[in-house]
């Protein structure tokens, strides 16, 4: 099956709606009247093509399901206790595992007056992440 030729200002609404996820941007963007944003996104040859730009993009950063899972993992699984040494102090970052320090969402390092070193991190929301591993598994839904 040949793949339906889009018009230019369609092709400028899928660049945008990748960009921004948002379709009423998109389209202003594209030179479409904002209002018309749901039935772009309802045509059948735009579906298509923002599910196929969306998989090569998915494939580009081996964005699979299972390495998405496995990110979550690591979350959800975190032993803090593998952030510290012995004496209770925290590791230099580069003696912190990979998949610990993929539960990191920030690390902030400051000196005080007394020029001593404060870090202070903050890791990736375990409950936001249970919830979605909830809701991959099919045990959560937002429905009532």
């Amino acid at each position: 099956m040949a793949r339906e030729r889009l018009l230019p200002q369609q092709e400028l609404f899928i660049k945008h709606y990748l960009a921004c996820n948002i379709a009423t941007v998109a389209a202003r963007k594209a030179g479409y009247n904002p209002d018309y944003s749901t039935q772009l996104l309802r045509n059948s040859a735009i579906k298509r093509h923002l599910a196929s730009a969306r998989l090569r993009l998915a494939e580009k950063f081996e964005a699979t399901t299972e390495r998405i899972v496995l990110e979550l993992a690591r979350i959800l699984y975190l032993d803090p206790a593998e952030l510290f040494d012995e004496n209770g102090k925290l590791k230099p970052i580069h003696e912190i595992p990979p998949e610990v320090r993929a539960a990191i969402s920030s690390i902030q390092v400051t000196t005080t007056q007394e020029g001593e070193t404060v870090t202070k991190l903050k890791l990736w929301d375990k409950t936001k992440t249970l919830e979605m591993l909830s809701k991959y598994r099919k045990l959560y839904s937002d429905a009532p």
